[in-house]
């Protein structure tokens, strides 16, 4: 992969803390709107230290005040930037904070979880904006999609000449192929597939390779072995999971097979 710039250090200032328990709430307020206004201008380390700062001040008021609510929501969104900016480790420690804290307060379960569904859905929207403003590049060349392939592979976790490979064998980079079972566009989602994630408009290239990475991703959750996922990509999980491996399909086994060879072809452009 190519090697990212090193980002410039930030130091971040002191935050605003309360000096007795008279000023606690204006201490807050002054914590959240400074994290809010670093967060916006892209200081993350300035706006996680404030931001941070606020939820250990929040955690000083009562059982089930807003304010912890509040605390969680502000970090869900900056941990959802640093997951889009890939600094994911940044990202799995915010998160963590927010469930040792909740655990602290006796959060149940099931909120907390609707904290990681908001974290979830927030990095898909950002996703989503990201890839609207780079379809304007999008073309008929199969290297104008590399942009668009790394942001859906960035997000999802998955290898982008992995992504790339799938493309090529699924469409060879024609964003309004139709295979004759009606599969649609570059990574020849069927219809109920592009519907389950949340495709709208399957022949549009950016929707089209943000679902189709999305359930590569969930293929390759569900099976150990990248050929098993590859297989059901192609021929559908049941099936896989029906022989307890790749399909005697014909098909399918050439179609694992061109996938990988596209793999490994396709790294180089990606390092």
């Amino acid at each position: 992969m190519a090697t990212r710039a090193a980002e410039p250090v930030e130091t971040p200032p002191t935050p605003p803390t309360p000096s007795t328990r008279n000023d606690r709430n204006e201490s807050w307020s002054a914590q959240t709107r400074a994290g809010r206004q670093a967060m916006r201008e892209r200081h993350l380390a300035q706006a996680e230290s404030f931001l941070s700062s606020a939820l250990e001040t929040a955690e000083t008021f009562r059982a089930r005040d807003v304010r912890v609510d509040v605390s969680f929501g502000n970090l869900v969104q900056l941990a959802s930037i640093y997951e889009c900016e890939r600094r994911f480790a940044d990202a799995k420690r915010i998160l963590l904070q927010i469930e040792t804290v909740a655990g602290r307060r006796r959060i149940p379960t099931r909120t907390v979880a609707r904290y990681r569904a908001r974290y979830e859905e927030r990095v898909a929207l950002m996703l989503h904006r990201r890839l609207q403003i780079g379809s304007a590049a999008e073309g008929d060349q199969a290297t104008s999609y590399d942009d668009l392939i790394r942001l859906a592979a960035d997000a999802f976790h998955v290898d982008p000449a992995l992504v790339k490979a799938v493309v090529a064998a699924e469409s060879n980079f024609e964003a309004r192929a139709v295979s004759p079972v009606g599969a649609q566009g570059l990574m020849q989602l069927m219809p109920e597939t592009a519907r389950a994630m949340g495709v709208r408009r399957p022949f549009k290239p950016s929707e089209n390779i943000e679902g189709g990475v999305r359930y590569l991703r969930s293929l390759l959750d569900r099976f150990d072995e990248l050929g098993l996922a590859l297989a059901a990509y192609n021929a559908g999980p049941h099936v896989v999971e029906r022989y307890g491996g790749i399909p005697p399909y014909p098909e399918t086994e050439q179609y694992v097979t061109r996938v990988l060879s596209h793999y490994r072809r396709y790294r180089a452009s990606f390092d």
